[in-house]
């Protein structure tokens, strides 16, 4: 009887900690928060979080190295279809699920390319939430807080 009740815990310890929340975690606001909800609630819906969370951030460190393809996004003169397709065509050469790409083909469709990192980095936040990690900072040292002689 005690060794039945031990298995059914283990189990709902296990699933507990092996699936994230359908909904997002915390609540996000402004045209980014908007289209990061979306994209968490879509991938939630199709299982697939933890590979569109790998995409995106994936992508974001690519952004972060590419400055001609930051300066291509934020470029008024692009047409929004050539952005989105472009965006989709990088995230496809990354082996991007078709959540992610969908995602960022939104953004681009909305408008939206100038705010592709915000919407990036609340993703992320979401991400962070569902999982329950810690973000730990490295202690100050007394003399940045201006206090040496203390």
């Amino acid at each position: 009887m005690l060794a039945r009740g031990l298995g059914r815990t283990r189990r709902a310890g296990t699933r507990a900690l092996s699936s994230l929340p359908e909904t997002p975690p915390l609540p996000l606001f402004g045209i980014g928060g908007r289209y990061a909800t979306a994209i968490y609630t879509a991938a939630a819906k199709k299982g697939e979080l933890e590979k569109v969370d790998t995409d995106l951030k994936a992508f974001s460190e690519a952004l972060e190295g590419m400055p001609a393809l930051t300066a291509f996004i934020g470029n008024p003169n692009v047409p929004r279809a050539e952005k989105a397709a472009t965006l989709v065509a990088c995230l496809d050469k990354m082996g991007g699920c078709t959540t992610s790409k969908n995602a960022v083909a939104v953004v681009a469709d909305g408008g939206r390319s100038t705010d592709l990192k915000k919407v990036l980095s609340m993703f992320n936040e979401l991400m962070v939430a569902a999982k329950g990690e810690v973000t730990a900072h490295p202690a100050r040292q007394r003399g940045a807080w201006g206090l040496q002689g203390v």
